[in-house]
């Protein structure tokens, strides 16, 4: 499957963002965001992929980092106790996936991943830092 620019595409695109900046800018899942933290360390990116609201507790998937897809379920009261995370590859995720806009989905989180990892990395205009040396 190949991305073309379709009003479709963009408007996934528009909601995956929207979830990256819930999730990592407004803080409005703390505690996910705990969760991906202490199960990955450092997190560049982290994309919505699925969510299911239940009575108990909320059941999420994302991708993280560009490649691997991580699955927990996060209690609605404090104190619940909490999913271990369950973490594939992104190879493994795509092999179960039916349905093309959940494909399409996967696709384009997996194109802002890369962005993302693009933008951050040392290159011409980006040099590695020196560590504080002049």
């Amino acid at each position: 499957m190949k991305l073309v620019g379709s009003t479709l595409e963009e408007g996934i695109r528009a909601r995956l963002l929207q979830g990256q900046r819930s999730l990592m800018v407004e803080g409005r899942h703390p505690e996910l965001l705990s969760e991906l933290v202490r199960h990955f360390g450092r997190i560049e990116s982290a994309f919505f992929l699925g969510h299911v609201p239940g009575q108990g507790e909320d059941s999420y998937t994302l991708l993280v980092n560009g490649d691997q897809v991580a699955s927990c379920e996060i209690p609605r009261v404090p104190g619940g106790c909490y999913s271990p995370v369950e973490v594939v590859s992104v190879h493994h995720y795509a092999r179960g996936l039916r349905g093309k806009n959940r494909n399409l989905t996967l696709l384009i989180a997996r194109a802002l991943a890369d962005e993302i990892s693009k933008s951050r990395a040392p290159g011409p205009d980006r040099p590695v830092p020196s560590g504080g040396r002049t």
